[in-house]
């Protein structure tokens, strides 16, 4: 009887040990971005608490209304702000004017979190757009940004996932504008912006087109560029934008000033195609060999190891037929009669 039960207790620390382990490489790394998103969730709600209240501590500057488009906006001088809309509403349309008075702000987290909108239409008036102002609008897949637009607040489009193209008018100066934006595409920037800051774009893995004109003269965010790594960065011949790719060692392709390729940038692009195609061609069947041979000789490929999970419900199966496999033993043997 003392050796069945020193035999059960071997098994369950094994066991809860070889657990452990597994869920040490695998689950807990899985956990750990869950958590870290849901602190950010709380700063960001404890954000939107301060501003709120903020906002009501002096009623006297403003007043709230709303319109007959079911808007909601206030009252700023001569100014309009929109705050917000009505919920439900998936088309919004906003008007240059309200009460006379041209709109010229999207207020702070005016429109956050509205998932049921997926189209959006801002006036020519319109000249800030204030800090998280569309953060999580993960259904608006365009939105056009009028030429007037003087400035963007910081997350103002953050995780907007479905937001494939967006042509920037102003100049991008705070950080994490567009963080996030998973399916973003395609980001041009107009003639006349002078300053960019690529931090604007963290995360956003699937660019794979950066138009920057001539005008620019300041780009700052370089630390971000592993993110934006699949994206080609198409600048003007001579310009400042294309001495910082030089500089960093930035994919780019240079244009005439129309949107075409220099000729000196098309031979030198032609002569690196051939010459990449007949190393390529040369190295083809030696790669073929070696990878083969990698193959036998490596113990580790893909099809001799099993998968975490696997492995973990692998272990528990062994454990349990060899637990089954003891009892049997110790009743063949007359050793099972104390466990009743």
């Amino acid at each position: 009887m003392r050796k069945l039960r020193f035999v059960f207790v071997i098994i369950f620390v094994v066991s809860v040990m070889l657990c452990n382990i597994t869920y040490a490489d695998n689950d807990f790394t899985q956990l750990s971005p869950i958590l870290n998103n849901t602190s950010n969730i709380d700063n960001f709600n404890a954000s939107n608490t301060s501003s709120t209240n903020n906002t009501n501590t002096n009623p006297t500057s403003t007043n709230t209304n709303t319109t007959n488009n079911n808007l909601n906006y206030k009252v700023v001088g001569n100014e309009i702000t929109i705050t917000g809309v009505k919920q439900g509403i998936t088309t919004v349309n906003i008007p240059s004017t309200i009460e006379g008075k041209n709109v010229t702000i999207i207020g702070e987290s005016a429109f956050n979190r509205r998932n049921d909108i997926v189209s959006i239409t801002l006036p020519d008036t319109l000249q800030y757009i204030e800090q998280f102002a569309f953060l999580g609008c993960e259904n608006i897949t365009e939105i056009r940004l009028p030429h007037n637009l003087i400035s963007i607040g910081s997350m103002a489009f953050d995780s907007c996932k479905s937001l494939e193209k967006i042509e920037i008018p102003c100049n991008l100066i705070d950080n994490g504008i567009f963080n996030g934006c998973i399916k973003l595409e395609k980001v041009i920037f107009s003639n006349g912006v002078k300053k960019i800051n690529l931090f604007s774009f963290k995360d956003c893995n699937n660019l794979k087109e950066i138009r920057i004109p001539s005008s620019v003269t300041n780009i700052e965010g370089e630390w971000i560029l592993e993110d934006i790594s699949s994206a080609t960065i198409y600048v003007e011949e001579g310009s400042y934008a294309q001495q910082y790719c030089q500089e960093h060692n930035i994919k780019y392709v240079a244009t005439n000033g129309e949107g075409q390729q220099s000729q000196e940038q098309q031979q030198s692009q032609g002569q690196q195609s051939s010459e990449q195609q007949k190393l390529s061609q040369e190295k083809q069947p030696s790669q073929q060999k070696q990878t083969t041979e990698e193959q036998k000789q490596d113990p580790t490929t893909a099809s001799t190891i099993l998968p975490k999970a696997g492995l973990k419900y692998g272990i528990i199966l062994i454990i349990i037929l060899i637990a089954i496999g003891s009892g049997f033993f110790y009743k063949k043997h007359n050793y099972w009669k104390g466990v009743k």
